[in-house]
């Protein structure tokens, strides 16, 4: 009879341990986060094994020192994440100045020897020093008694880390030594970690590939153009500062919108990929900072041209010919300087160019002179076409160029297989230039078509692209581009409701330091939302 219950105490206490590590397996194959995960392993080993202290150490990415992750105590009540533990403790050296191993407790003797370690009694053995032990008890007024510390290998054979346990506790209060028992629980809890916590790194890991890939493709993206280096990078950031801000809100239409973790992630690389497509873009047509550069700045021809025209005109009028306009020449050799100081200024294309300003284009043009059978011009079609730009430097042609970027950042990133959680990049990331009214590009998406992840990255594209200098404009203050994201809020091209986030949190200010935020106390906030909000 008493063989028999002894039986079925082992028998239950075996399903009990079955189940333990079934529910430690199941907790650590369900968890993403590796500063949870460590804290599941933690609390179980603890719970096991009655251990009053329990330290998880991680290794340094050089595998020189052992970081402290995570440290409980409960006789003490106290629970130290990495970031206290850190600031309390220094990290522990694995190896001396000269390259000779350090062991002077007992997560530094089992990370070298790579197996499990425990002692009854600490400062009993005599396998290696215990400087930092009898450091950290005198620091922390404790007592450690018996230990056990086991290594967390991964497929490598590399320790990733190490679970060191203190003072097992038995029913009566007593420090008692650690059991076969839980050595076994504890080399399969490891194992199970090791496996687990490998498989996160690596995927962390990929996870900051990616982010760092993306990152330096758009500082090659920013860097063929001088006019807009640095877009990309301020545009990633700024659509970062929105998109967390739209978790904190509790009004209007995005009070109940909460960006996950993996979502602001994906909104992040979204707005690093956001301008892909200008990789395949001519930099000529990125860095075209005057109407008339080609391959150079005609601006330089049209001098020669000038000084040409003035000594032809010159040699007739000396020549006296009966036959040639003489008025006329003396016209046009009087308004050469103004027509060339004009040339000059309209060929930057800082200003509007105004409906005179055409017409004098056109007269300009229009200045030929013929002398034996060859006609002396200022302008060819080419030039007048470019000249007469109204705004910017860019011809429609070139324009049409530029958009064309949004739809092959779709195209580029279509072909790439992101993680699940990352799937909508491409779509987010080349939708940037649509509009709510329908008027946007590359496709005219009307509203309801486009996510807030690229309504979020359109107001911060537009924002710093007022804010920037470029070489025909210098930068506008902030009163005046928030004035103009207010009147694209009025014309429905923008979100109003993103706008009034910007706006209502104090956004916008976080916005100007990224361009010196001089203007932030003159900007009258009520005069701009009444642009938009009636």
């Amino acid at each position: 009879m008493i063989k028999e219950e002894l039986l079925e105490k082992v028998r239950k206490n075996n399903v009990n341990l079955v189940n333990k590590l079934i529910k430690i397996g199941k907790s650590l194959s369900l968890e993403n986060d590796i500063k949870k995960i460590f804290n599941i392993i933690l609390n179980e080993v603890m719970e096991f094994t009655k251990a009053d202290r329990g330290i998880i150490y991680i290794t340094s990415p050089d595998g020189k020192e052992l970081y402290y992750e995570l440290v409980k105590t409960v006789t003490q009540n106290q629970e130290m994440d990495a970031e206290t533990a850190r600031a309390n403790w220094d990290t522990i050296k694995l190896f001396s100045e000269s390259g000779e191993l350090i062991m002077k407790s007992l997560a530094t003797f089992v990370f070298h020897t790579g197996f499990e370690a425990h002692f009854d009694d600490i400062y009993g053995q005599d396998f290696f020093q215990i400087d930092l032990t009898r450091e950290m008890d005198n620091k922390t007024g404790y007592h450690s008694h018996s230990m056990v510390a086991i290594p967390l290998v991964d497929h490598e054979e590399k320790v990733l880390g190490i679970i060191e346990l203190t003072n097992s506790i038995d029913d009566k209060g007593s420090i008692v030594a650690f059991t076969e028992e839980h050595i076994d629980v504890l080399l399969s809890v490891a194992s199970q970690a090791a496996i687990t916590l490998s498989n996160k790194l690596l995927i962390n890991n990929l996870e900051k590939m990616i982010f760092d890939f993306t990152q330096a493709i758009a500082l090659a993206i920013d860097m063929k153009s001088v006019d807009s280096y640095k877009h990309v990078q301020n545009v990633a950031s700024l659509t970062n500062i929105l998109a967390k801000e739209i978790n904190s809100v509790d009004y209007g239409s995005y009070a109940k919108t909460r960006f996950s973790s993996d979502e602001l992630e994906e909104i992040a690389i979204s707005g690093w990929l956001h301008d892909l497509g200008k990789i395949a873009t001519s930099e000529r047509l990125l860095n075209k900072n005057t109407k008339l550069l080609a391959n150079y700045d005609r601006i330089h021809v049209l001098d020669l041209r000038f000084e040409l025209l003035q000594q032809v005109i010159e040699n007739l009028l000396q020549l006296n010919n009966p036959l040639e306009d003489i008025n006329t020449l003396k016209n046009i050799i009087t308004i050469l300087p103004a027509y060339k100081e004009f040339l000059l200024n309209v060929n930057n294309g800082s200003e509007f160019l105004t409906d005179e300003q055409i017409v004098t284009l056109q007269k300009i043009a229009a200045v030929k002179v013929t002398h034996k059978d060859k006609t002396y011009y200022l302008l060819d079609d080419n030039e007048l076409e470019n000249l007469l730009i109204r705004r910017g430097t860019l011809t429609p042609a070139e324009y049409s160029t530029i958009q064309e970027h949004a739809s092959l950042t779709f195209q580029i990133l279509s072909n790439i297989n992101f993680p699940q959680k990352y799937k909508n990049v491409p779509r987010i990331a080349s939708m940037h230039h649509e509009r709510l009214n329908g008027k946007g590009y590359p496709q005219g998406l009307s509203e309801d078509q486009i996510p807030l992840q690229s309504r979020i990255l359109a107001i911060a594209d537009v924002f710093d692209a007022l804010m920037s200098k470029r070489s025909y404009k210098n930068g506008y203050g902030l009163q005046k581009s928030l004035t103009i994201l207010a009147n694209m809020a009025k014309n429905n091209e923008l979100d109003k409701d993103l706008l009034d986030i910007l706006i209502n949190n104090g956004v916008y200010q976080k916005f100007a330091e990224f361009y010196d935020g001089k203007d932030v106390e003159q900007t009258d906030i009520e005069t701009i939302r009444k642009i938009y909000r009636n």
